[in-house]
């Protein structure tokens, strides 16, 4: 099976679709940067029940710890050359602080794509 790269993997949306590309049968690299928006104890849950489908399965499931405006992260999570496709699920959530921080959510949301 193939590998996949998910930004944001262990956040709400990305740790279910982390598990279900496992359950799939294809091994994960997150890329998260935990950042508190999102409970960070919730994703450290969150990767612990990954890293159980994934052994319970034989699959691989990575993490970086890191942040996609880091090229260096990003290099490091590409690092495995059978990356077969990105999901990008990395953002800032949240409408109100958005409004309060532009720059912020512009920095992340956007330079962070590109």
């Amino acid at each position: 099976m193939e590998t996949y790269l998910v930004t944001g993997g262990v956040g709400f949306i990305g740790s279910h679709l982390s598990e279900a590309l496992i359950k799939k049968g294809h091994d994960v690299v997150v890329l998260d940067n935990f950042n508190p928006f999102y409970d960070p104890a919730i994703k450290e849950k969150n990767f612990q029940e990954l890293q159980s489908h994934a052994k319970r399965l034989g699959r691989k499931l990575s993490l970086v710890r890191g942040d996609v405006r880091n090229a260096a992260d990003v290099a490091l999570a590409l690092n495995d050359k059978s990356i077969a496709g990105v999901y990008h699920l990395a953002a800032m959530a949240g409408v109100r602080p958005s409004i309060e921080n532009p720059a912020l959510y512009w920095d992340v949301n956007c330079s962070g794509t590109a």
